[in-house]
């Protein structure tokens, strides 16, 4: 599915964060379309069984038009 179906814009300005870790939560695959997909805080895929991280794929539309960016001055 698409992160845009949870919420993310993808326009380079809003914070996307709290929508990406909403997909994280739902899916394994993530599809990202063409945009700038600003993050400002940890994207956390949520457990397995035991504890270890779940393993997610993120998947952009174009090379070199989807951009994930860390906004500025992002703790950690």
């Amino acid at each position: 599915r698409s992160v845009q179906d949870f919420g993310a814009v993808g326009d380079g300005k809003t914070d996307d964060t709290a929508a990406l870790n909403r997909a994280l939560e739902k899916n394994g695959l993530l599809y990202f379309p063409a945009g700038t997909y600003l993050v400002s805080g940890q994207l956390k895929p949520p457990p397995r069984k035991g504890g270890a991280p779940s393993r997610r794929i993120l998947q952009g539309e174009h090379r070199e038009r989807t951009v994930i960016r860390l906004a500025d001055r992002t703790p950690g």
